[in-house]
């Protein structure tokens, strides 16, 4: 088990935290056009399921691997393997 965090490191530890998440609420509400409390309102930490992400303009659309494939494939002109 790991030692309880200081109050101190769990300041230092929350800081950074909201650092990052000022950084992707930015980066969404930019890349997706959104307003930025729009966004803040959708990144609770909650899982989002596609349905309501492409409700809520987080995605394009809602597909499989073989229609990633087709996409990329479409945009680059050529067969594209997909590995993760």
């Amino acid at each position: 088990p790991l030692p309880e965090l200081t109050p101190e490191e769990r300041a230092m530890f929350q800081k950074e935290a909201k650092v990052l998440y000022d950084i992707f609420i930015s980066q969404v509400s930019g890349n997706r056009k959104l307003p930025i409390e729009k966004v803040r309102s959708l990144a609770d930490g909650a899982t989002m399921y596609g349905d309501a992400a492409l409700k809520n303009g987080l995605i394009d659309r809602i597909g499989n691997l073989s229609d990633v494939r087709a996409y990329l494939g479409e945009g680059l002109g050529e067969e594209v393997e997909v590995c993760w």
